[in-house]
């Protein structure tokens, strides 16, 4: 079973979202705090990184940044789920690291199924 650190300042919407991914049957790890989910992610070492942009002390480019400067983070799969909705944002996002950027808000349907891409095994 795939491990999924959600990472976002909203307690709120991380209930909902680790709800939606349990039910989909993935394991979870909450953080609402950047700096010690980059803990979270050295320790635990998720399958994949569900990660929003505005965070308070390192935002979500900033992550993305140390995330693939980790040595087992550098092929952890990435997914902004933001609510920032310029192509600027989005362009910043993938050259930081990103593989993916969904806009909230987005259905638990399509946030399951992008998420399953990401993890599926690439040959």
């Amino acid at each position: 079973m795939a491990t999924i650190l959600i990472i976002d300042d909203d307690d709120e919407l991380l209930l909902m979202l680790g709800m939606i991914f349990r039910r989909a049957g993935y394991e979870t790890i909450v953080s609402n705090d950047s700096t010690s989910a980059l803990d979270d992610i050295r320790e635990k070492r998720p399958d994949l990184i569900v990660l929003d942009l505005m965070m308070p002390y390192l935002n979500g480019f900033e992550v993305c940044r140390c995330v693939r400067e980790m040595e087992h983070g550098a092929d952890t799969p990435i997914m902004i789920l933001s609510a920032r909705m310029q192509p600027e944002d989005r362009d910043k996002a993938f050259a930081a690291g990103a593989n993916d950027y969904v806009m909230k808000p987005v259905t638990s349907r399509e946030l399951i199924e992008r998420a399953r891409r990401l993890l599926e095994p690439t040959d």
